[in-house]
């Protein structure tokens, strides 16, 4: 490595950094690590976990970081394995059965690429694989068998972009506006619709955190319209409109008040300001 006496007897410490001379701590770029209580002793500067101290997902034997910063890779069950901080929006699925081993090259060469500099590149059924390889890596408890309705994925070409739960409520016209009511007892297969245009950047596919706070977003509409269903209830709005700011701010407020929020990149949170923007009363 450039600058290192490989001569001697010198052994160096975790993940082959040098130890600090003043503190006798590994020293990484951007941090100090302390391997005794496997935490950092400075603040992730990429602000990855709920804990600004937590290093290597808890899993220092396995995972890596190789600067102090992000620690993320994605395999097939969801979880995420090496990340290298840079917010370059690229995704890769690493292949079944690899064993990340700390070699990036090698970890890149058995992998699929999903995503590049922020658009989708994967086809259709791996971006599926890969949006409900997330489910419950968050708080939104959600699993494939409640879409009875069956988990649609298009590439469409048109800038609407984003996730959609259907086919759980039914809309009444009435004297004085709208009711939003359940469907009739054995109508209810709830549907998943997954849409990108891969000529158009992604922020909510680009990056798997916020993915899994995209699908915070969509588990509150799903739990709160089941609510409405198990309890035989009626919402009344003046306007579909009216309807449609109070449900999305309900779920911008769920999704922001998770920990996976905390976790998001910055466009991600321009993208959500902008969509409470064309949802405001």
């Amino acid at each position: 490595m450039p600058g290192r006496d490989l001569k001697g007897d010198y052994r160096y410490a975790y993940q082959g950094q040098e130890k600090d001379t003043e503190t006798g701590k590994e020293a990484f770029e951007l941090r100090l690590w302390d391997s005794r209580i496997g935490r950092w002793l400075t603040t992730d500067p990429y602000g990855q976990f709920a804990s600004p101290y937590l290093g290597m997902h808890n899993n220092p034997i396995r995972a890596i970081d190789p600067d102090g910063g992000f620690t993320q890779w994605i395999d097939r069950d969801g979880n995420v394995v090496h990340d290298d901080g840079i917010d370059n929006g690229t995704v890769y699925f690493v292949n079944e059965g690899y064993e990340f081993n700390g070699n990036i090259d090698q970890l890149t060469a058995n992998s699929t690429l999903l995503t590049k500099d922020f658009k989708v590149v994967a086809d259709t059924d791996l971006i599926q694989e890969y949006v409900t390889s997330q489910f419950f890596k968050g708080y939104d408890g959600l699993d494939k068998s409640f879409f009875s309705g069956g988990i649609t994925t298009f590439d469409t070409r048109s800038n609407s972009q984003g996730f959609a739960v259907g086919r759980m409520l039914v809309r009444r016209n009435t004297e004085n506006g709208i009711t939003l009511g359940g469907q009739r007892s054995g109508e209810l297969n709830p549907t998943l619709t997954i849409r990108y245009n891969s000529t158009l950047e992604n922020n909510m596919l680009s990056n798997v955190y916020n993915l899994r706070n995209t699908l915070e977003h969509e588990s509150d509409h799903y739990w709160t319209n089941l609510g409405i269903i198990l309890t035989n209830d009626r919402v009344f709005y003046e306007t579909i409109r009216a309807g449609e700011v109070h449900t999305e701010n309900a779920a911008m407020d769920f999704q922001q008040s998770t920990p996976t929020w905390n976790l998001t990149t910055q466009r991600f949170r321009q993208d959500v300001q902008w969509y409470r923007d064309q949802h405001k009363n």
